[in-house]
């Protein structure tokens, strides 16, 4: 095999490499941080969204309470607090808004680009696959996807990967105070991970006990010790324990155990095989360059005995899928952990065969990239197509459409890595939709309406009741939310219409009609009916005031 780039010899080879590496890192900064950044709050909360977790979030801030989430004012014990108090802290910083409410997704989405770049330059000693694997990460559908919304699954898997980086750093470590250290890392974002998104994050462990002893039993002159990784352990502690001993001393800790105990988590009857269908599915366009990879990997396994990194990378995947299918907890978001080392071994994948069958493999690349570029190119039309369905002027879809277009001139001008053009493309098109989702907001924002209304009419929180929280809870938080204040909901309508305080009941029709002790014709004798898009209707008290014209 060839000598990589950054392994020549030579004070000019070594400064043109440096340069090199330097147009990769501006590239990756500033074309990440637009690919997860744009029309970010352009988009209405309640689609495609998670509206919840940018509830939780919020009444963290009006209960004053960072110990004891809600939800609607009632006790949420289903996840951890670190994603609840991040966003948290960035609505006090930015204020209450629907951008604010996915950011801290995107800046953990922007953190693990530079996590697997730094790792993929290290395991396979070149910046070139590290870049490569960096931008086929954030091309990878469900990695986007899930970076621009208001979920908690994207800081778990950075924290996840960011565990498994260190600790392989930890075995490379010749020094022991260097293991000390990068053993401390893996504990420390260990601990995070379970911050995130609960104890589905010490699935890291069966995997460093997996790899550790293949390193132990194998000709492998590096030396996993375990007695530091003992010593070091009761770090994973530090980010998990002041938490669960300020939740313990908490007035409401029974309550909460109470609550806890009557939550079914992770409750999801999907086949045994789903994931078999997820993962390609999800992780396109990377995943085909993993199976390259895990085929290149297999065939000429003597000739890469030396690519450790690339088989850690195989070992993640593995134990992680294998545990995974053995969980009750089938859903594509569960994934998300394994995007890193699959973007890294996909790179290594491309890299190889340009270098092993440069005139066959550069071919296929080059047809590829040329391809996906006419694909992002008239993807600057879906903009339009979403205006023009949703009957809005095709004006509103041309500011995102010359965006879109000059990033597309000037990403492709400054491209510092040819290969990578096929996946930047993509995320062209993926920028493309959400630019179009972005256009018809308005029209599927059926929360923000009705919120809207309940404001034309000059209701106040406490006078504003849901009726039923059986089916209308989502509706009730997401008003909360653009009320930046908590609104009750209630199961009994004669309660609500007996309570002075309240002047303004939201509703549907079907939960009227499933009211059998009062009919229509009484609602309208009673109330005055104000109809929300085709769902929802507020039934007001005769005594309102009038609303704001």
């Amino acid at each position: 095999m060839t000598i990589m780039p950054d392994e020549t010899t030579g004070a000019g080879a070594k400064q043109s490499a440096d340069v090199s590496q330097h147009r990769y890192l501006a590239f990756l900064l500033l074309f990440g941080l637009f690919a997860l950044l744009f029309t970010l709050g352009g988009r209405c909360l309640e689609n495609k969204d998670s509206v919840r977790f940018a509830e939780i979030s919020r009444e963290i801030l009006e209960f004053n309470d960072w110990t004891l989430l809600r939800l609607g004012g009632s006790i949420y014990p289903d996840k951890p607090p670190l994603h609840f108090w991040i966003t948290a802290g960035l609505y006090k910083l930015f204020g209450i808004n629907v951008l604010v409410a996915r950011l801290a997704e995107a800046l953990a989405a922007f953190a693990g680009l530079w996590i697997t770049f730094f790792f993929g330059r290290k395991i396979f000693r070149s910046p070139q696959t590290g870049f490569l694997a960096a931008m086929m990460l954030l091309s990878a559908y469900g990695y986007f996807f899930w970076g621009r919304r208001s979920r908690i699954d994207i800081e778990l898997a950075v924290f996840f990967s960011l565990s498994l980086v260190c600790f392989y750093c930890g075995l490379d470590a010749v020094p022991r105070r260097g293991k000390l250290l990068w053993y401390a890392g893996f504990w420390l974002a260990t601990g995070a991970a379970v911050m995130s998104k609960g104890p589905v994050a010490l699935i890291s462990l069966a995997i460093v006990i997996g790899y550790g002893l293949v390193v132990a039993l194998g000709a492998d002159e590096r030396k996993v010790t375990p007695a530091l990784l003992a010593v070091t352990s009761p770090l994973v502690l530090l980010p998990v324990l002041p938490w669960v001993l300020s939740l313990w001393q908490h007035p409401r800790f029974s309550e909460f155990l109470q609550v806890y105990h009557q939550t079914v988590i992770m409750n999801r009857n999907k086949p045994f095989f789903t994931y078999f269908f997820d993962f390609p599915v999800k992780l396109f366009p990377v995943s085909p360059f993993f199976f390259l990879a895990l085929w290149g990997a297999v065939r000429f396994r003597r000739q890469l005995a030396s690519y450790r990194g690339l088989f850690f990378t195989f070992g993640w995947v593995g134990i992680y899928l294998f545990i995974l299918h053995l969980t009750s907890g089938k859903t594509a978001r569960y994934l998300l952990p394994l995007y890193m080392p699959v973007a890294l071994a996909g790179a290594w994948a491309v890299m190889f065969y340009l270098e092993k069958q440069p005139r066959i493999f550069g071919r296929i690349m080059q047809r590829a990239d040329q391809f996906f570029f006419w694909i992002a190119v008239s993807s600057l039309l879906i903009p339009f197509g979403f205006a023009y369905h949703a009957q809005i002027s095709l004006l509103c879809a041309l500011p995102y459409a010359v965006v879109l277009a000059l990033v597309l001139i000037l990403v492709r001008k400054w491209l510092p890595l040819k290969a990578a053009g096929v996946f930047v493309s993509f995320i062209m098109l993926l920028l493309a939709i959400e630019a179009g989702d972005s256009i018809i907001s308005h029209k599927t924002a059926d929360y923000l309406q009705l919120s809207q209304v309940l404001k034309a009419h000059r209701l106040s929180p406490e006078q504003i009741r849901f009726y039923t929280c059986r089916s209308e809870s989502r509706a009730a938080w997401a008003v909360s939310f653009y009320y930046n204040r908590v609104i009750g909901c209630s199961d009994s309508f004669s309660r609500l219409t007996a309570d002075p305080a309240v002047q303004g009941i939201v509703t549907t029709r079907a939960a009227i009609e499933a009211e059998n002790r009062i009919s229509w014709q009484q609602i309208r004798q009673k109330f005055r009916i104000v109809s929300c898009d085709s769902r929802f209707v507020i039934l007001l008290k005769p005594d309102l005031k009038k609303p704001i014209e």
